[in-house]
């Protein structure tokens, strides 16, 4: 869930010199390598196929709310119209649950 969160941004670094300034482009800023690349669409493929798998709607919805869209509790709660305790009940369980789902994909990586 944490690579669903994460956002490759490029920044620009300035240098001066020779009165202009030249930009330079941070090489580990720049994004994943394209192997690396693979193995996150991969990722992001099994995580989503787990998702499908969930049989409620709404742990599925709070998952994705707090972990993709990065959502507080308090803001989940709204959104979902359910109180802050309950949401992090079933967040609690939903991601037990997919934990649950990834494992045979765990062990399979092994």
């Amino acid at each position: 869930m944490d690579m669903h969160r994460r956002k490759y941004r490029e920044k620009a670094v300035f240098v001066s010199g020779d009165g202009a300034d030249a930009v330079e482009r941070s090489s580990d800023l720049a994004g994943p390598a394209p192997d690396q690349f693979l193995q996150t669409r991969e990722s992001h493929q099994q995580v989503r196929a787990a998702l499908d798998q969930m049989d409620n709607e709404t742990d599925r919805q709070i998952l994705l709310l707090r972990f993709v869209d990065d959502l507080s509790y308090r803001e989940i709660a709204a959104a979902v119209g359910i109180p802050m305790g309950t949401v992090m009940s079933r967040l609690f369980y939903a991601k037990n649950k997919l934990r649950g789902l990834l494992e045979p994909v765990r062990e399979e990586a092994k």
